[in-house]
């Protein structure tokens, strides 16, 4: 019996298989006072302060996150009556609509309302691509606006993961879909009207 060598392997590059993406590691939390006075009779609006950590838990990867506000550009902005900003303060404890073909109060102001109109979010809704450092935090500043008194659960908002990368001298990898980040338990602040 003859034994013969093995035939010689075509050469060509090998290349390393590329990487799973990582399991996301992204811790978030939300501060806002748990009450806030405000007198409406003065103003219509009263604006709430929430701070949202979100921590990149990770310890050797770079993640990427988008951040939106509950609501859509095309969701209709609150309606106040011209003059009456101690009606709207009522109307709004009410929880009554706004008054057809009122002006609006909040005409030039980037706004979203939340599903249920009970408050909306001003200044920045959006964020895109925000990257952290492995064990970074960052503060992202929002402001919640409602129109009277009551308790307002302030949860109107997603974060999601869009890409990562081992190291900023790479290329980023996408993750594909987005992974929805889990939203801290929703943040409830209690509204008073001081109005005298």
């Amino acid at each position: 019996m003859t034994l013969r060598a093995p035939s010689a392997l075509p050469s060509r590059p090998l290349r390393a298989p590329s990487a799973p993406p990582p399991r996301p590691q992204v811790r978030l939390w939300a501060e806002c006072p748990q009450e806030v006075s405000h007198d409406f009779g003065a103003s219509p609006l009263c604006e709430i302060e929430v701070k949202l950590h979100v921590r990149n838990t990770s310890r050797t990867t770079h993640l990427a996150f988008d951040f939106e506000a509950a609501g859509s550009a095309a969701a209709p902005k609150p309606e106040l009556p011209a003059g009456a900003a101690g009606a709207a303060g009522a109307a709004g404890a009410a929880g009554g609509p706004p008054a057809p073909g009122a002006a609006s109060a909040f005409a030039g102001v980037p706004s979203l309302c939340t599903p249920g109109g009970q408050s909306m979010w001003l200044g920045r809704t959006s964020l895109k691509r925000e990257w952290l450092e492995p064990g970074e935090v960052t503060v992202l500043t929002l402001r919640a606006a409602v129109l009277g008194a009551g308790v307002y659960l302030l949860d109107g908002y997603r974060v999601s993961l869009c890409a990562w990368r081992t190291d900023t001298s790479q290329p980023e990898q996408p993750f594909s879909p987005p992974v929805a980040c889990p939203l801290p338990v929703g943040t409830a602040v209690s509204v008073l009207d001081t109005t005298p």
